[in-house]
């Protein structure tokens, strides 16, 4: 069963519970990206989500923090421990879709990530490099490589399985 959620504020989100006997909803809504389009997607491209006020992945708490904080996030929050307890998302589904270059057809990709996948505090690695002759590559096993952030306070990697 689908339900329109009837709050006009949140006139995008859908309710869908798991059953006719299940009580437990899931919201589907857009999620706002800093840079959502990019026109010529050719090598990497990193979609950036900020954490702030009107976020749908913040639980209401950290959201009314974060407005109470002058839309900068605060600092009671700035710990992995704390970033983490702000975060209520059970899965998040990220769709992308393009044409491609060689053959301009229609392409699409998915992927399911649970709140587990998340991990705060690092950074991808730059996955592209120049080679002697000046030609750009992409190196594909830099495709999970992270670094910790600047400034550090980064989740434990070594205890993520």
């Amino acid at each position: 069963e689908v339900l329109r959620d009837a709050n006009p504020a949140r006139k995008n989100r859908h309710l869908n519970f798991h059953s006719a006997d299940s009580k437990q909803p899931h919201m589907f809504t857009k999620i706002k990206l800093d840079a959502d389009e990019h026109p010529f997607f050719r090598r990497v491209w990193f979609g950036r989500h900020r954490l702030d006020e009107d976020s749908p992945l913040l639980t209401s708490s950290a959201r009314h923090k974060v407005k109470m904080a002058g839309g900068y996030w605060p600092a009671e929050l700035n710990n992995f421990q704390s970033i983490k307890k702000s975060i209520h998302f059970r899965h998040l589904l990220v769709c992308i879709s393009g044409t491609s270059n060689a053959t301009a057809s229609n392409v699409y990709a998915q992927k399911v990530y649970d709140l587990v996948d998340a991990t705060v505090g690092y950074r991808f690695v730059p996955m592209n490099y120049r080679t002697d002759e000046g030609t750009l590559r992409t190196d594909p096993y830099l495709l999970n490589a992270v670094y910790q952030q600047r400034g550090g306070g980064g989740e434990p990697i070594s205890c993520r399985e």
